[in-house]
């Protein structure tokens, strides 16, 4: 493949759909992945994959144009039909790669990564381009825990310009209350309903398996149970994508965001609603912090020391007072006497 000489291709990082996905270095974009068709395949084979790949490629130059939210851009496409490649940032995690490898994720941070594909979706779907079949492998992420997601609108199962027309109305058509529309556009209506309604099937098992670990099956009573023990925020949008009877489920991507980020701004409302609570402590603890040095520092002065020193003083002498009767006893006449009658017999004495 002629790919430029400034990018150095470091491994083969997957192989898919008879093309070859690489990781290479380049001076300016740093580390990015190329995709172009597998080296090995039989001549009829490999031109049918340069041909999808190079479609592919002016597919994604014209996304990569509208500079959509959360969808990956090209960098570099091949302009040659018989050398096509396409080139894309580096992302070190897919939904796929996560999922094989059984790694399990907090239902918040779940949730964070679809708001951001089906934000990608939508603003794809409103500048004319159609979601296919969604793959775990097209949605994108820097990082595990932390950061946003992309979606990469690139494989044969992945986003298609959408066909779009007008249906000629006539003059008495318009001036009536209801316009019958063609069978044709009522059918495509449905098939477009149900496209949709298959990807968010498809986004619900995603967030199943990440949770879980493992596929939804409806007839897997493990996983009814499963479902249940997510609280009610993140069960509700869950319930829906996956249910059973295609009446229950979302009929649009707009309608899974939205609860979505009701769910994810939860939290952020009770922690609104708690936050004079929180000033109110942090006000009550700041006083009492201020009482407490203040004491500290009277304490250490000079003349807190001496206070300190005196209150010492009295602590230890004061076992050595006697402590008072509890029991009063009242004085006799002798115990009065007995002084006197001492000063007379020594007066005696004298004379």
């Amino acid at each position: 493949m002629a790919i430029p000489d400034e990018y150095k291709i470091e491994e083969v990082v997957r192989k898919t759909e008879n093309m070859m996905v690489c990781r290479a270095d380049h001076p300016i974009h740093g580390t990015v992945i190329i995709y172009m068709p597998d080296d090995a395949l039989p001549s009829e084979a490999a031109a049918t994959v340069k041909r999808h790949l190079y479609q592919s490629g002016i597919q994604m130059r014209s996304i990569s144009q509208l500079y959509l939210p959360f969808v990956t851009r090209a960098l570099e496409v091949s302009q040659n039909p018989n050398e096509p490649y396409i080139i894309t940032g580096y992302s070190k995690y897919n939904l796929e790669k996560l999922i094989n490898e059984d790694v399990r994720l907090k239902p918040k941070r779940i949730y964070q990564i679809f708001s951001k594909v089906l934000q990608a979706i939508i603003s794809l779907s409103e500048n004319g381009w159609q979601t296919d079949r969604l793959n775990p492998y097209q949605i994108k992420l820097s990082d595990i825990h932390e950061g946003d997601a992309t979606i990469t609108a690139l494989l044969s199962t992945g986003f298609q310009p959408t066909v779009t027309g007008t249906i000629p109305i006539s003059k008495e058509e318009r001036l009536s209350d209801t316009v019958t529309l063609p069978q044709d556009a009522i059918l495509a209506g449905e098939k477009e309903l149900r496209l949709v309604q298959r990807n968010i099937y498809i986004l619900g098992d995603l967030v199943y398996q990440l949770l879980f670990g493992e596929k939804y099956h409806l007839s897997d009573s493990n996983a009814i149970v499963n479902i249940r023990k997510l609280s009610a925020k993140w069960r509700t949008v869950l319930d829906r994508a996956l249910s059973p009877s295609i009446e229950d489920r979302y009929e649009s991507y707009e309608s899974m965001l939205r609860d979505i980020e009701r769910a994810l701004s939860r939290n952020k409302r009770i922690a609104i609603a708690i936050a004079p609570l929180v000033v109110l402590l942090l006000i009550v603890g700041g006083l009492f912090g201020y009482r407490q040095r203040h004491r500290y520092q009277i304490m250490t002065s000079e003349a807190g020391q001496a206070i300190k020193n005196f209150l010492d003083i009295v602590d230890k002498t004061e076992s050595d007072f006697p402590e008072p009767s509890s029991v009063s006893q009242e004085p006799n006449d002798d115990s009065i006497l007995k002084p006197f009658d001492e000063i007379a017999a020594t007066h005696a004495k004298k004379e």
